[in-house]
């Protein structure tokens, strides 16, 4: 049970972090006119809604690697958002 859970994390936790970097690859291109930069975005973020979807749907039938992917997919959040508040505090 406790594997399953760390494959569930480890498995979240990828998706979290290519989510991360999908987003960040599009603001360093951002560029060109307002209507493409949309476009875009809405594009990144479907994409993104998709594969958080697609990753809580492959391991549904699975209660511990679906409760480890949910956390792994809120891990970069959490990890950025903490960094934050100790740069900002320091």
């Amino acid at each position: 049970m406790i594997i399953e859970f760390l494959k569930g994390l480890a498995f979240g936790t990828s998706v979290s972090i290519f989510n991360y970097y999908l987003t960040v690859r599009l603001l360093s291109n951002w560029g060109g006119s307002v209507h493409k930069g949309k476009s875009r975005v809405t594009v990144v973020f479907i994409i993104r809604y998709a594969l958080n979807f697609l990753t809580l749907f492959l391991v549904y039938k699975n209660v511990p690697m679906l409760v480890g992917a949910a956390i792994g997919l809120t891990m970069v959040k959490n990890v950025l958002f903490f960094k934050y508040l100790i740069k900002r505090r320091g």
